[in-house]
């Protein structure tokens, strides 16, 4: 039997403002968040991403796509708050209105895992970046959700308070733009 994948229902708060944050006419719904200016902002094949902070100095990173697309935003959305309160996957915060378009406010990282590995680094960081990894990655398959764009760039490193798997950071799965609910389960698809 297929098995659907029960995404959030329109009842989740970030949902219901992201709704109300697309429908809006205003360019700027910002709250209390200001932009690093000193920082670059970075693209991605589909999207961009700024660092900010929030006005308690908390650091977080706006990200929004290259060419707005409601559909793939509310998608993309309801992935996030389907896959958090796990330790390895990107945390979202908040959803506000940035030039005109949407934009999800996620947990700041120190860097991803990519350049991190440019570093010399021992066989036990690369076993504890083994074990969060596939923790992310199990995470993610056990909630029928195929990420589609697994690579050392969307894994970040977000510092945390010495409990974390890799030299005081903690390593995150992010970027779910391309991610797709899984319908069919893999015994489905091997029958045909």
């Amino acid at each position: 039997a297929s098995q659907a994948v029960a995404l959030p229902t329109t009842n989740e708060p970030l949902f219901l403002k992201a709704v109300s944050v697309l429908q809006t006419e205003e360019q700027h719904l910002f709250g209390s968040y200001t932009v690093d200016e000193g920082d670059k902002p970075r693209e991605g094949t589909f999207g961009k991403v700024q660092r900010a902070k929030k006005s308690c100095g908390k650091k977080v990173v706006f990200k929004r796509q290259k060419k707005l697309d409601a559909v793939e935003f509310l998608k993309e959305l309801q992935i996030n708050i389907f896959l958090q309160q796990h330790p390895n996957i990107v945390q979202l915060l908040d959803v506000i209105k940035w030039d005109g378009n949407p934009v999800l406010v996620l947990d700041a990282a120190h860097m991803d895992f990519f350049n991190f590995l440019k570093r010399t680094h021992g066989a036990e960081t690369c076993r504890s970046f083994l074990k969060c990894a596939s923790a992310a990655c199990a995470h993610v398959h056990a909630r029928n959700i195929i990420h589609c764009d697994i690579k050392p760039d969307n894994f970040l490193l977000q510092p945390c308070d010495g409990r974390g798997d890799l030299e005081g950071y903690r390593l995150v799965l992010a970027d779910f733009g391309e991610a797709l609910a899984a319908v069919k389960t893999s015994r489905e698809l091997k029958s045909r």
